[in-house]
């Protein structure tokens, strides 16, 4: 018993220790991909800034061929050519605002929502259409100021807030008249989705395993009420208000995010727990990044928990296969167990797996000969994904090996990719083994082993997992 007692604290040590590492080792590797998303958003900044500036100095370009196309007074333009002149510049619309009273309105547009659209809640926009009209210098050091001409950031639209704008802003006195050209959504959104952080992000969560989501969120707003801007009858968050920069936010938990997100810029370190969300078990890490003359942001990753559970519960079955002299043990609680319920061994099968084998294999041999011996028939389970060689197996007592599904899913139509199953076939044959094919799914797969004196298989071809009352009904009672 005092024995008993040690080996379980020892195992459970074991355990703990194993998953403290493992959850390490996750953190690394979160800290990495993390660094790495890091630079993409800040890279994505620079570029964008640069790219924002070469829409402006289009739509500049594209502004003055507006002005040389139309009359100098607005009460001469209809909205007609506008979008005509839209179309022939490949710009997606021009709006002409004036001063109208004391406001400046969209009095011209190609967009029917922007006319009659007032701007004098606008804020430092406002400001700027009067330091245009004025001739006065452009005073906000938001967007980019060429002669004549000012372009604000990429921005929801004011006018619609389904849709996201980048404009500019003529005026050289010339006409009554500010040029209001602009780009939509797919001319402004392309660069983002080519060059932006969300190519990296897609590219983590689709081949990194267990990687099910990343999120950048903005600490300032995230959790709390939306900050919502109300326009021209439209009700809208701006784009540098929301509360997900990038990425996606399905693997909600907000209240205990937004705590976790406060604590992580608060220490300068990831904050990590784990959760059943969308009915799944996850680790989710929140990591802090603070750039020089950048908002501070958190980087929130979430992991497939069930991998690490996984992968400890391997290592906790190997720890206990290598401290114990296990296999002979167990064959005395077997045998014990049997006797008891007066259960017939030759009733039942004992699998083992390849990997087993390798550990404490003496040991192992030994107990599966005993096994054998009291009438219980052995088999290999998941055969050739492991190590064992030929030699091991002349000296097991089995009866049976199990193909893995994995050489059975190789087998295509033309019966192409089949010459690993079709050696541990004749392997079995020639050992004069029984053999068994694992994950049979398609009739070809079928076919291809039936020619190949493969006579036992296993797969959802035949029925998926059935509980025992259901395999009674399905194969039983019929």
């Amino acid at each position: 018993m005092l024995v008993l007692c040690i080996l379980l604290a020892n195992n459970t040590l074991h355990y703990i220790r194993s998953k403290n590492r493992l959850i390490e080792f996750n953190q690394k590797e979160i800290t990495l991909v993390t660094e790495e998303i890091a630079y993409e958003v800040e890279n994505s900044k620079n570029s964008a800034s640069c790219m924002e500036d070469r829409i402006a100095q289009e739509l500049r370009t594209a502004s003055i061929a507006i002005q040389q196309s139309l009359p100098a007074d607005y009460h001469d333009i209809s909205n007609d050519q506008l979008k005509q002149l839209a179309k022939k510049l490949m710009i997606s619309h021009i709006t002409l605002l004036a001063p109208v009273g004391d406001d400046i309105i969209g009095v011209k547009s190609s967009y029917p929502k922007e006319i009659n659209m007032s701007t004098k809640e606008w804020g430092y926009w406002y400001t700027s259409f009067q330091e245009l009209l004025s001739q006065q210098p452009i005073t906000t050091k938001k967007g980019l100021t060429l002669p004549h001409f000012w372009s604000g950031p990429i921005e929801i639209a004011f006018s619609n807030p389904n849709h996201i704008d980048k404009w500019g802003y003529y005026y050289d006195g010339s006409t009554n008249y500010i040029i209001d050209p602009y780009f939509r959504d797919r001319h402004v959104l392309d660069f983002e989705k080519r060059f932006g952080p969300t190519n990296v992000m897609n590219r983590f969560t689709e081949n990194l395993e267990g990687v099910l989501e990343l999120t950048v969120f903005n600490p300032k707003n995230f959790g709390k009420r939306n900050q919502n801007v109300y326009l021209n009858g439209n009700k809208y968050i701006k784009i540098k208000d929301q509360p997900i920069w990038y990425g996606t936010y399905t693997y909600r938990n907000t209240e205990r995010d937004k705590k976790s997100i406060r604590k992580a810029l608060k220490t300068g370190k990831l904050q990590s727990y784990t959760a059943e969300i969308n009915h799944k078990k996850v680790l989710k890490t929140l990591v802090p990044i603070k750039e020089k003359n950048s908002p501070a942001y958190v980087i929130g990753v979430v992991y497939d928990y069930g991998l690490i559970e996984k992968e400890l519960q391997q290592e906790l079955i190997k720890h206990l296969l290598l401290s114990l002299p296990y296999p002979i043990v167990l064959v005395n609680e077997i045998q014990q167990f049997l006797s008891l319920h007066r259960f017939d061994p030759t009733w039942f099968e004992m699998e083992i797996t390849e990997s087993t084998l390798l550990m404490n294999a003496e040991e192992t041999i030994k107990a599966l000969h005993l096994l054998k011996k009291y009438g219980i028939s052995i088999s290999i389970d998941d055969f050739g994904t492991g190590y064992s060689s030929l030699s091991y197996l002349k000296k097991l007592p089995i009866d049976c090996l199990k193909i893995d599904r994995s050489f059975i899913q190789d087998i295509q139509e033309d019966y192409s990719n089949s010459e690993i199953a079709q050696a541990i076939i004749s392997l079995s044959q020639s050992l004069k083994l029984q053999v068994i094919a694992e994950g049979v799914e398609e009739e070809y797969q079928k076919a291809f082993l039936m020619e190949n004196g493969c006579d036992h298989m296993q797969g959802y071809l035949f029925s998926k997992p059935l509980a025992a009352k259901d395999f009674e009904a399905a194969f039983l009672n019929s």
